[in-house]
């Protein structure tokens, strides 16, 4: 919260190994997504990217559709550099499945730019607003396979 990411980095990974050795699946996948957090404000936003999709798949895993929500908001805000215009649908997905369940966490918690507002300087806005509307129409598994396929490709 005081913006000291590097300082943070390693108590998150502390937290994040208890959480894996005591068994808090759910708690682990909620630190992946703090990590990720910090990556994207360090700057590393294809890490982040790939962090919030690794806590993706395990949030499938777990059947928890509240924090697959939550983290289809994380690679919809981190993907915006990379692909906006998919990053737009991502997240009216992930907006339109958090008011059908009744509400939920949003990247905005954890002080990150969500994607329809951070689209604004690279899409038109009938662009992001077509995007917008495709995006609503995406069920949770749908949107889910959209976000993978913007994971980035490693090199090396």
């Amino acid at each position: 919260q005081e913006h000291r990411y590097e300082d943070a980095r390693p108590l998150w990974e502390d937290a994040l190994a208890i959480s894996r050795e005591e068994g808090a699946d759910t708690l682990a996948v909620t630190q992946l997504a703090g990590l990720a957090g910090l990556e994207f404000h360090m700057g590393a936003q294809e890490d982040a990217l790939r962090i919030a999709l690794d806590a993706l798949d395990q949030a499938c895993e777990l059947e928890n559709v509240a924090l697959r929500v939550w983290l289809l908001d994380f690679v919809a805000a981190f993907a915006v550099g990379s692909d906006p215009a998919a990053a737009v649908r991502i997240a009216a997905a992930a907006e339109a499945q958090r008011r059908a369940s009744g509400g939920g966490l949003t990247v905005q918690d954890l002080h990150i730019t969500p994607a329809q507002e951070a689209a604004r300087g690279s899409l038109g806005r009938a662009v992001r607003e077509a995007a917008w509307s495709e995006g609503r129409g995406l069920d949770l598994e749908d949107a889910v396979s959209a976000a993978r396929s913007l994971r980035p490709v490693s090199v090396g």
